[in-house]
């Protein structure tokens, strides 16, 4: 069996697919218990392996699948812990999700979404929020990228580029977003997708502010948000 194969290794010499397999089946474990003592006992093992996974991951593009799979345990964790009544830990599970997940998700190279774009006019009001995202990936893009881009969306690009203003308005757009969703008390999914679309192209404090929405908004609810806890989870993907 597999498992058998897992755990007669020594923990600190298996990979980190295998430390994450392992942790997976903990956590399939501390799902299906019914006796709340042994929940918390397969939940630690697997933070335990989770851990051991984190520390030998690289990052290497070999590698990626692997955090983006302790990224999704982590989130898997939190929600368990949830659900079973406790918080502080699910909240702690989150915090390392978004650990994890803030490294993964910012990555030198941004690959453009498969969308058409439709490049807006300088201080033009934006059709949606998914334009917006790709407005602000693009101006992050490599130069090996942008030297792909069609013609239309490369003047564009430089345009921007050359203007201070219009950049710094589309980056105010999106905390602007962001200080919508925080208003807005229903948080549906509606509201949820669009802020998710900005997720890959904020800056690092917004991103964290913007997971902690989503975790306060978990923690205050007193039955489980679905809405915010997808959210979550597709900010970690």
């Amino acid at each position: 069996m597999v498992l058998n194969g897992i755990v007669s290794s020594p923990r600190a010499n298996i990979s980190p697919q295998k430390s994450l397999e392992l942790a997976n089946v903990y956590l399939e474990n501390a799902t299906n218990s019914t006796d709340s003592e042994l929940t918390l006992v397969f939940c630690h093992d697997t933070e335990v392996s989770l851990s051991q996974a984190k520390r030998v991951v690289t990052n290497n593009s070999d590698d990626k699948a692997v955090r983006e799979g302790i990224v999704t345990a982590y989130i898997s964790l939190g929600k368990l812990l949830h659900t079973r009544g406790h918080f502080r830990e699910a909240q702690a599970s989150y915090k390392k999700a978004e650990k994890m997940g803030n490294n993964t998700i910012f990555t030198a190279n941004l690959r453009p979404p498969g969308i058409v774009f439709k490049a807006p006019q300088p201080d033009m009001r934006l059709d949606n929020t998914l334009q917006l995202a790709r407005c602000l990936e693009l101006l992050q893009l490599p130069q090996e990228s942008v030297d792909t881009l069609d013609q239309d969306t490369l003047g564009w690009l430089k345009a921007t580029k050359s203007d201070p203003d219009e950049t710094e308005r589309l980056r105010i757009l999106a905390t602007d977003v962001l200080r919508a969703f925080k208003r807005d008390e229903l948080k549906d999914a509606r509201a949820v997708t669009e802020v998710v679309y900005l997720a890959p192209v904020l800056e690092t404090d917004n991103f964290r502010y913007l997971v902690k929405e989503f975790y306060n908004g978990i923690d205050r609810s007193g039955l489980l948000d679905i809405h915010q806890l997808e959210g979550l989870a597709k900010l970690m993907q």
